[in-house]
């Protein structure tokens, strides 16, 4: 559901304006008490905002669940990996801002996160116009599960999920759903989204530079809907593109971790808390399924 995923963002967002890069560097004091009366009442605002601007479009009825494993050959998914680790991250960096120690952040960011998911799931799933996605829960799982991990044993030597987006031109063809927008076909398009792996090349040569990582790369193209490329609008007009393949992509590039840069200035650390999660633009190689398979060398 596109309109979750950009709430869940905006959330995100807020989140990376209040929080710091690095707890350490701020008193050692904060107010707690704010943390949670803020949480609370981002929550409570949130699904109201949430629920007058997609679930009152739908009446509620009894829970039901919903399958959508296969559609956006996994894209989906693997968003709300993605979505919910930085998420996590953030309601992490807001804990460390309040005062509390790193396991009481993590503690924290894991209740939060998954508290604020699975509410949503739970509201899809009383909503007609959808179910409870088994599969969506289980990848919000894993995504706050990967960084809890990450945050609570090996840091940062542990590889980070990044976001990388490119122009394409099938919005075009569809634009109510992969978007009218350059920002809405950032969050709904996932033809031009790339979902990363970013890891740091020391842990297999020691004197590589910490910030250079070697990223591994997921993407989908060739899709005008979630599971085929035809589709009859409410006028009753059968749009039939499915002479367009459906394919995934495995990509492989540079990348450098923003947060072991040697940064000395508050504001440069404020501003990399806010990036970190984006995938540095960089030439690789992409390996290409389907019909047209094959292997393409300094790809952006």
């Amino acid at each position: 559901m596109p309109v979750k995923k950009i709430f869940i963002l905006l959330l995100i967002f807020c989140h990376c304006k209040l929080a710091p890069a690095q707890a350490d560097s701020l008193p050692e004091k904060s107010p707690r008490g704010y943390l949670v009366a803020g949480t609370a009442l981002g929550f409570t605002g949130g699904f109201y905002l949430l629920y007058h601007s997609w679930y009152k479009a739908y009446s509620v009825g009894s829970f039901r669940f919903f399958d959508d494993s296969r559609e956006w050959k996994g894209m989906d998914k693997i968003g709300h990996i993605a979505s919910a680790s930085i998420l996590f991250d953030q309601f992490a960096d807001i804990a460390g801002y309040a005062g509390y120690t790193k396991r009481q952040a993590n503690l924290y960011a894991l209740g939060s996160s998954m508290a604020f998911l699975t509410a949503i799931e739970c509201m899809d799933g009383f909503s007609d116009g959808w179910g409870f996605s088994v599969a969506d829960y289980a990848a919000n799982v894993a995504g706050t599960t990967f960084s809890f991990l990450r945050c609570s044993g090996t840091g940062r030597n542990w590889p980070m999920l990044k976001y990388s987006w490119k122009p394409g031109n099938l919005s075009t063809l569809r634009p109510e759903l992969l978007g009218y927008s350059l920002a809405e076909r950032m969050l709904k398009n996932y033809n031009e989204q790339t979902y990363w792996l970013s890891f740091p090349l020391n842990m297999v040569f020691p004197k590589t530079p910490r910030w250079l990582c070697l990223a591994t790369g997921y993407t989908a193209n060739g899709m005008l809907g979630a599971r085929t490329n035809s589709w009859t609008t409410e006028a009753g007009i059968l749009n039939d593109y499915a002479y367009i393949e459906r394919y995934a992509s495995f990509k492989l590039s540079l990348d450098i971790d923003l947060l072991a840069l040697p940064l000395k200035k508050k504001w440069q650390r404020k501003l990399v808390g806010i990036i970190r999660w984006i995938k540095i633009p960089a030439p690789g190689i992409e390996i290409r399924t389907g019909k047209n398979h094959g292997v393409s060398m300094f790809v952006w």
